[in-house]
């Protein structure tokens, strides 16, 4: 499945479960939400700081005026060229796990450098938890090239430690 999803930042939770609808027959509806949330964040990562290029300094300072955001993102829409990129979402699964690939039209970030928002100066923030929980729900997550574009991962069964030894045979 491939989609390209238009910068509707108010339909990101509505695109995420469009994107999980494929899953719902096989995992249980705890991890459906969780992936539910997961696919969310990366969505409006890709949507707000991709295509809209809004960094984390400025939607900080929009959070801290009453409607800063909304008024953020419709200036940032109201520019026909970030208004036209899209968000590209490319969905496969198979036996082992399901794979979305997720790819913004923005200039990407340096996403080695994304700050731990556990530390102590930024547990309070509510910008940089995205990632950060996303990171943990899907068993894999990997950024490409130039940040645009992310890969995740959630695992039908985890490979498990146990089985892998017992898989094993033992010497005579």
């Amino acid at each position: 499945l491939t989609l390209s999803l238009e910068n509707h930042l108010n339909l990101s939770t509505d695109y995420a479960r469009y994107l999980v609808k494929e899953t719902a027959d096989i995992l249980l509806e705890k991890d459906i939400r969780d992936i539910t949330l997961g696919l969310d964040e990366m969505l409006m990562n890709a949507m707000e700081h991709g295509n809209l290029g809004i960094t984390y300094e400025e939607k900080n300072a929009a959070l801290a005026e009453q409607n800063g955001l909304s008024k953020l993102y419709k200036i940032r829409l109201a520019e026909p060229l970030r208004a036209a990129r899209r968000v590209s979402v490319e969905f496969q699964f198979n036996a082992v796990y399901f794979e979305w690939l997720i790819t913004d039209e923005g200039d990407g970030f340096d996403w080695k450098a994304i700050p731990n928002p556990l530390e102590e100066s930024r547990i309070l923030s509510s910008c940089g938890r995205g990632i950060f929980l996303s990171r943990l729900i899907f068993d894999e997550m990997e950024y490409l090239g130039k940040g645009n574009s992310v890969r995740i991962r959630k695992y039908l069964k985890k490979p498990d430690a146990a089985t892998a030894d017992t898989a094993t045979p033992s010497p005579a």
